[in-house]
C-alpha cells in the first residue's frame, strides 16, 4: 500500500514538472526498506494471499513497466526522511540534516547581513 501511495505522488510531481516544462525521461527511483513489498513487485507471480491489494499491486507493476517508477531497496537507518516521520535521536537528526543539505541555525546566523 506504501508503494501504491508513493507512486501515485511521483506520478503527480511528473506530470507538474512536464507542465512546467520538465519532461522525466528516466524512471523515478523510489526507496523502500520493506524487502517483501519489493521482492512483489519484482516478481511475476501474484499469491493469493495477497489478493486483498491485487489492483494496488497491478497499479504500481503497470508504472514500473511503463519505466515512470523504479523501487530500490533502502535500510531503514539509510533513510533520510526520518527527519520528517519519526522521533529521532540527536545523531540521526544530525545526519538527516546533513543529508537534506540543512545547516545549523547557530551557522545561519553568521553569513545573514542583517538590513537597518
Amino acid at each position: 500500500m506504501a508503494c501504491t501511495q508513493a507512486t501515485k505522488e511521483v506520478l503527480w510531481l511528473r506530470r507538474f514538472l512536464r507542465k512546467v516544462g520538465y519532461k522525466q525521461e528516466k524512471p523515478t527511483l523510489i526507496f523502500s526498506d520493506n524487502q517483501g513489498s519489493l521482492a512483489s513487485l519484482k516478481k511475476l507471480v501474484h499469491h493469493f494471499h495477497t489478493k486483498h491489494i491485487d489492483i494496488q499491486f497491478h497499479f504500481v507493476k503497470e508504472h514500473i513497466s511503463a519505466n515512470k517508477v523504479e523501487f530500490q531497496y533502502l535500510p531503514t537507518k539509510e533513510m533520510t526522511i526520518d527527519i520528517f516521520m519519526n522521533g529521532i535521536g540527536r545523531d540521526k537528526f544530525k545526519t538527516c540534516r546533513s543529508k537534506l543539505g540543512l545547516i545549523h541555525l547557530k551557522y545561519q546566523l553568521d553569513i545573514i547581513e542583517w538590513e537597518c
